[in-house]
């Protein structure tokens, strides 16, 4: 099994991409179902192609604390193809973030999530991939396993249960929802959060290309740059003598056919209040910076 380092960075997400690809785990993945009696991983091949095309994406810690925080209170969302930026996608996270474990055991460490296209029920859908990158004596390094697969219906909110499904799993599989489409609605949100591009060096480009694997750029995620604004001549001429923290929400827009849609928008928190007066931080308040 070819020795997988853990990335440092986006730089280093393509030739991790390229080592997954060329790893044992997919043929293990075809026997989960015999050993387990779940069929979370009957088809690795679709996963392994999907994994090939995917759009790489790199979430930089601080939208990474924003997206978190902001997720669990996001109104219900509908899984459109508008939704989705890409098809096909693998998101690495900066911190690696402990996730519920849809058994009922511990909390998973989940470092990655797939997200692809798929038929469930006769119904179009996308899959996503919960991944967790673990050491390996015997492989030399670290291997990355997969951790659980949730499924979501097109068309369907983000919250909807799946039939026969225990609350922990439904709460395990709206826990994926939420974080992927909280990150795919803000990351779109001028203003939010920017993106740019990383390319693997000069070295592990051509590494990549005699291996016959992708050298496509991943996209990053950060936070964009936050302006403060000011609140002196607000409330009749009132002239305030500290700044304070505005905590961000959501906002609910329904759209589509009789409005059926629904499509959070994300308020983000900011600051207001002179900007030279000290910052007054209540307790409850939190703020990312």
């Amino acid at each position: 099994m070819p020795r997988i380092a853990q990335p440092r960075g986006p730089r280093d997400l393509p030739e991790l991409r390229g080592a997954l690809l060329d790893s044992e785990i997919w043929s293990l993945m075809g026997d989960y179902e015999s050993y387990t009696g779940r069929a979370d991983f009957r088809h690795p091949e679709e996963f392994y192609g999907s994994l090939a095309e995917a759009q790489l994406w790199w979430l930089g810690g601080d939208a990474q604390g924003l997206v978190q925080h902001a997720a669990p209170s996001m109104p219900p969302a509908t899984l459109t193809e508008e939704l989705m930026p890409d098809e096909h996608g693998f998101l690495a996270f900066e911190h690696p973030f402990e996730g519920i474990d849809a058994e009922g055991g511990p909390s998973v460490t989940v470092h990655f999530l797939q997200w692809l296209p798929t038929t469930v029920i006769d119904h179009d859908s996308v899959s996503i991939i919960a991944w967790g990158l673990t050491a390996s004596p015997a492989a030399g390094g670290y291997i990355v396993v997969p951790l659980g697969r949730t499924d979501w219906l097109m068309g369907t909110d983000s919250d909807l249960p799946v039939p026969g499904a225990t609350e922990l799993s439904v709460s395990s599989m709206a826990e994926d929802r939420r974080l992927l489409a909280a990150l795919w609605i803000m990351s779109a949100q001028a203003g939010l959060m920017e993106s740019t591009e990383a390319r693997p060096d000069n070295a592990a480009r051509k590494r990549l290309v005699r291996a016959q694997r992708p050298t496509d750029p991943v996209r990053v995620v950060n936070l964009a740059p936050r302006h403060r604004g000011s609140a002196e001549g607000y409330g009749g001429g009132r002239t305030y003598t500290h700044q304070w923290i505005v905590e961000g929400f959501w906002r609910q827009q329904a759209y589509g056919p009789g409005h059926s849609l629904h499509r959070p928008t994300y308020i983000a928190p900011y600051v207001k209040g002179p900007i030279d007066a000290p910052l007054l931080v209540r307790e409850k308040v939190k703020s990312w910076r």
